[in-house]
């Protein structure tokens, strides 16, 4: 991946995130993404507050509908959260991949997993496909 890919743009949200692109198999539609939730992530229970973990997983989403659409950027429309155990701060990592793609839209799911390979939240998600790839990833 080159330093223009879109993948590879590091926006401040994916520098807050921590987010690195691991794989990407574009055909198929699917990435690999790691994240590091850091102690600012932490709510008043001490665990990651589910907010950012929603990021991480719009972040994921997003990037296997723009890995699938060379040349196209894509934008959230709606997502449904579903947060199924509390998250630690520490390295977390998420697969999101394409479930369908039409001419304007695309819909993508994504699990987000701890550092002990739980998972700790799933979304799905239904993103508006733009035409040209966006300068701000």
């Amino acid at each position: 991946m080159s330093g223009d890919d879109p993948l590879v743009v590091r926006t401040p949200v994916a520098r807050l995130l921590g987010r690195r692109v691991l794989e990407a198999d574009r055909t198929a539609g699917v990435v690999e993404l790691a994240f590091r939730a850091t102690k600012q992530f932490i709510n008043r229970h001490g665990y990651v507050q589910g907010g950012m973990l929603a990021a991480m997983l719009d972040s994921a989403v997003g990037c296997a509908a723009v890995a699938a659409l060379p040349g196209q950027s894509v934008v959230t429309l709606t997502m449904n959260v579903s947060f199924l155990r509390a998250a630690e701060a520490g390295p977390m990592r998420a697969r999101g991949r394409v479930v369908h793609r039409g001419k304007s839209i695309a819909f993508a799911e994504a699990e987000l997993r701890d550092h002990t390979g739980e998972v700790v939240a799933t979304a799905t998600g239904t993103l508006r496909i733009r035409k040209g790839s966006s300068p701000r990833g």
